[in-house]
């Protein structure tokens, strides 16, 4: 699997192809639901639906190289929003978390809305 990151505005050093863990979680969705307890002992639901900025990408990278962290370090500090093509869809998303381990790194990214099918 081949993950793409780019900034979105031209940027000479602002893509990077990432080659995720199978550890990655991509394809996790949900619902707009809330629960509230009723005096009864019961429970209301409110149900708001399923939206595409519900969703979180959550990218982990075994062992990568000192360039890669680098290069995701700078897409986090100089840009709010990124383009990210997975092999389901593209998606305009906030990156709001690197975090860099010693034997890997999960990289967060709040999806804002599908660009592509």
């Amino acid at each position: 699997m081949i993950i793409s990151l780019a900034s979105p505005t031209f940027d000479p050093e602002g893509a990077l192809i990432l080659h995720p863990s199978p550890d990655s979680q991509l394809a996790d969705r949900a619902r707009r639901v809330t629960r509230t307890a009723t005096l009864d002992g019961g429970a209301a639901v409110n149900d708001a639906g399923y939206s595409v900025a519900d969703r979180t990408l959550n990218i982990v990278l075994v062992l990568p190289s000192a360039t890669t962290v680098a290069a995701l370090q700078r897409l986090l500090r100089l840009y709010g929003r990124l383009t990210v093509t997975t092999p389901e869809a593209a998606f305009l998303a906030a990156p709001e978390r690197l975090f860099v381990g010693t034997e890997e790194a999960t990289l967060t990214l709040l999806v804002l809305a599908q660009l592509s099918e």
